[in-house]
């Protein structure tokens, strides 16, 4: 798998071991690691310039450090509830959907965070290294991965919201020897528990709605934009665009 990034060109007239000092060798201790070898670098300038690639990966850059962020507060949620003395059916209940909203953003930031990786490699491995790390972009594979992860992110936010709805009316729910008094509690559980339920549905909503509009968007820019480049290629260079230069 592996075998072009193993092949190092060799200057003309000597097997290149003199440049390599005497600490070139692997340690035996480090054998048992991943290769020590790496993919090329070249210095292209287009990957220091601003591109379309990059404003991608920077969008994708700020989904990744929410799923990490919303990841630590999930586990946080769920060691909190695994330390009680008493787990209902609906804290646990709770409790999965919070063990959801933790692998769906851990996916996510897995998925992002590699592709983001490799692109910035094949971008700097060599002189065709924009055009391949567009290529690697653009493969079926891993953008149904990057899309999926999108996907688990901001599907998460309501499983996440639905998960503290449960734990907040476990809370306020425990019983004491006060009738009235949970009577009290029971109600505040049910209240804050429907303005999270309320919340989450109105988030999936939204994210739905917006998802709709882009689409939208995206369709009519690409149904008007065609009939101009049609009209470009036509011309081919001749006629009144031509210029004289």
């Amino acid at each position: 798998m592996y075998e072009a990034m193993n092949i190092r060109p060799q200057p003309p007239g000597g097997d290149g071991h003199e440049f390599e000092g005497s600490h070139n060798a692997v340690l035996p201790a480090l054998r048992i690691l991943p290769r020590s070898n790496s993919v090329d670098l070249v210095n292209d300038p287009r990957v220091f310039g601003h591109n379309a690639l990059e404003k991608r990966l920077t969008a994708f850059r700020t989904i990744s450090i929410a799923s990490t962020f919303l990841s630590a507060q999930s586990s946080s949620q769920m060691k909190a509830s695994l330390m009680s003395h008493h787990m209902t059916h609906l804290q646990y209940f709770g409790l999965v959907l919070m063990t959801c909203t933790f692998i769906l953003n851990l996916f996510a930031v897995i998925i992002i965070m590699q592709q983001i990786f490799q692109v910035y490699r094949l971008s700097t491995s060599s002189a065709m290294g924009f055009d391949f790390a567009k290529s690697y972009y653009l493969n079926p594979n891993i953008t149904v991965l990057r899309h999926t992860a999108v996907k688990s992110f901001f599907f998460s936010l309501p499983i996440f919201i639905m998960a503290m709805a449960c734990k907040v009316f476990t809370h306020l729910n425990e019983k004491s020897d006060n009738p009235k008094k949970d009577l009290v509690h029971m109600i505040y559980g049910i209240t804050l528990a429907v303005i999270l339920s309320s919340g989450a549905l109105l988030l999936l909503c939204t994210n739905r709605w917006q998802m709709n509009i882009f689409k939208e968007k995206y369709r009519a820019m690409k149904e008007h934009e065609q009939p101009l480049i049609h009209h470009m290629r036509g011309h081919d260079g001749r006629g009144p665009l031509e210029t004289d230069v």
